[in-house]
């Protein structure tokens, strides 16, 4: 129990996320070091294509979409809150309740959307760093062969 804790702890920590890091890019140089220089450049260029293809053309499709779906959501909810507060407006008591419950639902549901296009583009982000950081490391090992 305590060795779990502290695998926890190291990995939570600045140093521990580190060594594990670094036994990761030490694992990379060997297995690239250990490769045939044609095969070496066959992952190089594979890794380059693919890293060079998701870096351009993906990106502008990617954020047009995303501009079109937040422009038509904002168009949706703003109508719906229109009707709401029309609706509302139309009751005789002035109940504050549907303006109270239509507010909520709106902005649970703009936090929502928001949240799910800032994870897509949290891990597409992280994506291209990775294959960045494997490009240079198959570089590293290139340029010592």
């Amino acid at each position: 129990m305590i060795n779990k804790l502290e695998n926890y702890i190291a990995f939570l920590s600045f140093k521990g996320r580190r060594a594990k890091e670094l036994a990761r890019y030490r694992k990379r140089i060997y297995e690239f070091e250990s490769m045939k220089a044609d095969e070496l450049d066959f992952e190089y260029i594979t890794l380059k294509s693919k890293y060079e293809s998701k870096k351009s053309v993906p990106v502008l499709l990617l954020f047009s979409a995303i501009l079109i779906i937040l422009i038509n959501g904002w168009k949706g909810f703003f109508v719906f809150i229109e009707k709401a507060l029309k609706f509302a407006a139309s009751i005789e008591n002035g109940n504050t309740e549907v303006i109270k419950v239509s507010l909520s639902i709106s902005i649970v549901a703009i936090l929502f959307v928001s949240s799910i296009i800032l994870y897509i583009l949290i891990v597409y982000v992280k994506e291209l760093y990775r294959m960045q950081k494997e490009l240079m490391i198959i570089d590293r090992v290139r340029d010592s062969h």
